[in-house]
């Protein structure tokens, strides 16, 4: 199985009231524009957002790369949030395809290329499928892409070398078809509103992208399509990102620091249906 770019219900819970450094009551963070709370676990941190049910749940990561610190990754620690996903989630939509070669040589290079491209640590493959079968055993039905002989094609320019901009719309685009047409599928099955979730990385499922980003992301048309019940929620591992020049402008970058929370999980809510959860610290270390 090769990746191309890569799923908790309670009432809502309450914000972390006693720090673990102080003994005391957490102040106010300051995020900005932004809502942040802090919670104990990060199942705690899930509950608002799953409560407001909506029909597609994008939740984007920040993908392992090669070399990168050993600790759990996003897909890993979402595995293990899956349980609280049982009863409300119909279907997982997962950012991966199978290669079997029967594309031949076009196939190959493709997939050759991507994997050298997005330089996943070898256990990757090992993750993805570990989501799936953890889905398919709480009874949500895991889903992967389907990419055809033509397309592997299109994503070869003419010089033979892969075209990213292509790659990630294609991405984009299958991953919005597939969500879309099982919600359909799905509410005239059961006659009520399915949670479709779609696990990938975190530029596809932004809601209101950057004029740049807009082409590979599929947010703001399933927000239409879904009547606005669409929820972006980004998992964030905090040493994945601590050197990520884009994210350390977001108003809410600095209350991760372990200095400011501790060992709690960090929720952030930039925009009306749309989240940031930040796990903890492994080491509850600061840059």
């Amino acid at each position: 199985m090769s990746a191309a770019v890569l799923l908790a219900l309670a009432v809502a819970a309450s914000p972390l009231m006693v720090s673990p450094s102080n003994h005391g009551r957490v102040p106010p963070i300051d995020c900005g524009p932004a809502v942040c709370s802090l919670h104990e676990t990060p199942e705690a941190a899930l509950a608002p957002v799953l409560a407001s049910r909506p029909t597609v749940l994008a939740v984007g990561e920040v993908h392992q790369i090669e070399g990168a610190s050993a600790v759990p990754s996003s897909i890993k620690r979402f595995t293990g949030l899956l349980p609280l996903f049982k009863g409300l989630a119909t279907d997982l939509v997962v950012e991966t395809w199978i290669t079997d070669g029967k594309c031949g040589e076009t196939e190959t290079k493709a997939v050759a290329e991507i994997r050298e491209e997005t330089a996943r640590p070898a256990q990757t493959g090992n993750e993805v499928l570990d989501l799936g079968i953890a889905a398919r055993g709480l009874g949500i039905m895991p889903h992967v892409l389907n990419v055809s002989c033509a397309e592997y094609a299109t994503l070869l320019g003419t010089d033979r070398t892969l075209d990213d901009g292509k790659l990630l719309r294609m991405v984009a685009g299958k991953l919005s078809e597939l969500a879309l047409d099982l919600a359909k599928v799905r509410a005239k099955a059961k006659g009520a509103r399915p949670m479709i979730v779609v696990y990938g990385g975190a530029l596809h499922n932004d809601r209101a992208p950057a004029p740049d980003d807009a082409p590979y992301c599929f947010g703001p048309a399933v927000a239409k399509a879904t009547a606005e019940r669409y929820a972006e929620l980004d998992l964030y591992v905090p040493e994945y990102i601590r050197d990520d020049e884009d994210l350390a402008k977001e108003p809410w970058f600095k209350a991760m620091d372990a200095k400011v929370r501790g060992g709690a999980t960090l929720l952030v809510r930039t925009r009306p249906g749309s989240w940031v959860v930040v796990f903890p610290w492994t080491h509850r270390t600061s840059k």
